[in-house]
């Protein structure tokens, strides 16, 4: 039972999403008819529902606005302006007092538009919300009002005052994209500049380096592969003990990829034990590391982690813990 309420819920809900648009054109459609017929009250009425769906704005609120405008100059006796209307723009009026930063015009101008929602005809609505517009830093916008406001009150008393300040907003809003062009060089320019040190920094760390062992110095060859990427290449060691052993033949290469100091990439290694008598080798096997560039650029520590034990073709294993190499440049 719960289902088929669900069901039928769901059905109302995508009937009203699809008869919205045609909603909004039967109300222009029946307000043309009304106008034609010299009912300019009636009209005006689906005129303002149909304006409820238009986007703000968009070239059919544009529209819509001056038909509106258009018959309320030609409705006599002059239209009475809403109540819901009127408190939205005394709302507006309490938001300007109280606004003190870019949040509090943009509420301002919130009210102001739902007051010109329902009376869309009002010059004094668009004035508002131009200025509020202006303050908030939506320079197209409160031009957009303004010149609204020019519509709907053609012949006001200080159209001029009116367009001296669409001229003024029309030179912030020309500043603001000059300043905003300036930020987005710089910010480029900067970037720019972060690329080419990093740059710098990985074509510096091409050459020779060591990793320490009990018995013995690995050495590997830094290949600089990319702008922002290498290769530590093993390459041969040197002995710092008696031990009687050679380290077993075998590939290894660290493959990785900067992020300012944090590295990225993988390790390919494979082992041959079978010189040194055992009757196996490790393939080669590829598995993901970490690591960080430090002492500025001359130390390269790489990060193992095994989550869990991990048995060679040898049967030796090698216990979950993470490892730590570290590379040091070789002089």
């Amino acid at each position: 039972m719960n289902l088929s309420y669900k069901k039928i819920g769901m059905a109302i809900f995508l009937i009203g999403i699809m008869s919205f648009p045609a909603f909004a054109a039967d109300e222009e459609s029946i307000a043309r008819q009304a106008e034609q017929a010299g009912k300019y009250r009636e009209a005006l009425t689906h005129y303002v529902n149909a304006l409820k769906s238009a986007s703000e704005g968009s070239p059919k609120d544009q529209e819509l606005r001056e038909k509106i405008i258009w018959l309320s100059l030609k409705i006599q006796p002059p239209l009475d302006v809403p109540e819901e209307a009127r408190r939205h723009m005394l709302r507006g009026e309490a938001a300007v007092a109280t606004a003190r930063d870019k949040g509090g015009f943009l509420r301002a101008a919130d009210e102001f538009g739902k007051a010109l929602l329902r009376a869309p005809w009002l010059a004094e609505g668009y004035y508002n919300l131009g200025v509020v517009r202006d303050k908030a830093g939506l320079y197209e916008e409160a031009i957009r009002a303004l010149n609204m406001y020019l519509v709907a009150k053609p012949n006001a008393e200080d159209a001029k005052e009116a367009r001296g300040l669409i001229y003024k907003i029309e030179y912030r809003q020309e500043e603001a994209k000059r300043f905003a062009e300036e930020e987005k060089k710089k910010v480029f320019a900067t970037k720019q500049q972060e690329n080419e040190k990093a740059k710098k920094t990985i074509r510096e760390l091409a050459g020779m380096w060591g990793e320490k062992d009990r018995n013995w110095i690995e050495y590997y060859e830094l290949v600089v592969t990319g702008d922002d990427s290498f290769t530590l290449k093993y390459k041969y060691f040197t002995k710092t003990s008696n031990f009687p052993g050679n380290p077993y033949p075998h590939k290894d290469e660290y493959n990785l990829k900067a992020n300012g100091d944090n590295l990225s990439g993988y390790r390919t290694l494979w082992v041959d034990f079978q010189s040194a008598g055992f009757n196996c080798s490790v393939p080669e096997k590829k598995f993901p590391i970490s690591g960080m560039l430090a002492d500025h650029g001359n130390s390269i520590v790489i990060i193992t982690n095994h989550p869990m034990p991990f048995t060679n073709p040898c049967g030796w294993t090698t216990p979950a813990a993470e490892g730590r190499k570290y590379f040091s440049r070789s002089q």
